[in-house]
């Protein structure tokens, strides 16, 4: 943890997690830090910054976490603090932050429930059921001891024979934590093993989708369930950034290079969809954060339709070969860091 200015009488006591030492919001923060101290002449002021690495090495679970968010005047999360933990069960973390509601910082209230700050997924992905790609969810128990997961689907939309379907994880923004399975008789009758690194798990889908065999005891310490999606046709991504709700460009990060390109500048029909969804979200989710910072990932489906693949926040890439792109998101975030540090400063 590092430490920023000297302690000195009466010092405001800032606290902030910022996940990578060089994460996407961190040097817009720390610009706008000094740029507010500077301009009231503010020097009574401590901030003790912690860096995923920091988290990792003393082994906080999420109510020593939120202890030391608690310890301070002012709190700040500018990354997603389950990401690369995998010794946090992701189920603890909402009743933690429940007693974040009332501490002054960012997130605020019930903004610390908001389902892309908490990468709760299939939040969204039931909010939004007219935007995303049907989903069928897979509970997994809490206890050990537990064999047998219940599964409903989220929407009636059965899935069929022949078509290939992608197994996700919520909580997480790695397309190492999926594996795509190629039929309804390989999702029926054989193993899905993942190889997530960090996390490990086997199950077996059985008796067309009703239930689940819980196979692995690590797994089931970590995430409340994982998702089942049918694959899509075209897995070319648009990756729309966005400030404050409002689509700004289409970044140029998507690696995977498959599928044909559906959407060209000036993009009016994707940003419509976009800011549409954005829009829906909010009345449906009032809690989320949506004024800053937003990606929103959208695919191309097979009846010429577009579905939100995933949002992204905190952390999400913003690249663009245009670089005047990437200046006007570096710009907003100085903006948006300045106004969320004046509300508590002064």
């Amino acid at each position: 943890m590092e430490l920023i200015s000297l302690l000195k009488p009466n010092t405001t006591l800032i606290h902030v997690f910022s996940g990578a030492e060089n994460g996407v919001q961190v040097r817009a923060f720390m610009v706008a830090l000094g740029a507010n101290l500077a301009k009231r002449h503010i020097t009574n002021v401590k901030v003790v910054i912690m860096t995923t690495t920091n988290l990792r090495a003393a082994k906080y679970s999420p109510q020593k976490f939120v202890d030391w968010l608690l310890a301070c005047d002012i709190h700040f999360i500018l990354s997603h603090v389950h990401q690369s933990l995998n010794f946090w069960d992701c189920r603890e973390i909402c009743p933690q932050y429940t007693r974040l509601i009332g501490h002054r910082g960012f997130p605020t209230g019930q903004q610390h429930f908001c389902c892309i700050f908490l990468q709760d997924k299939i939040i969204y992905l039931h909010a939004l059921r007219d935007y995303c790609n049907p989903t069928v969810q897979v509970h997994i128990p809490w206890c050990k001891e537990s064999k047998e997961v219940d599964i409903f689907s989220m929407s009636m939309i059965p899935l069929e024979a022949g078509r290939s379907f992608v197994v996700k994880t919520p909580f997480t923004t790695n397309c190492d934590h999926f594996k795509i399975v190629h039929s309804l008789e390989e999702v029926t009758h054989c193993c899905l093993s993942f190889n997530l690194s960090r996390l490990s798990l086997i199950c077996c889908l059985v008796q067309a989708i009703e239930r689940v065999q819980f196979i692995s005891d690590t797994y089931s310490h970590q995430l409340p369930y994982v998702m089942i999606q049918a694959c899509m046709t075209n897995r070319r991504e648009a990756k729309v950034v966005c400030l404050n709700g409002e689509p700004l460009f289409v970044a140029n990060i998507d690696a995977r290079k498959m599928g044909t390109s559906f959407s060209k500048h000036p993009h009016l029909l994707l940003f419509d969809f976009v800011r549409r969804a954005l829009g829906e979200l909010k009345v449906r989710q009032p809690q989320s954060l949506l004024d800053g910072l937003v990606r929103v990932d959208v695919f191309h489906s097979s009846n010429n339709g577009l579905v939100v693949n995933e949002f992204e926040s905190l952390e999400a890439n913003f690249y663009s070969k245009q670089h005047l792109n990437e200046l006007m998101v570096e710009d907003f975030l100085e903006r948006y860091w300045g106004l969320q540090l004046a509300r508590f400063l002064y």
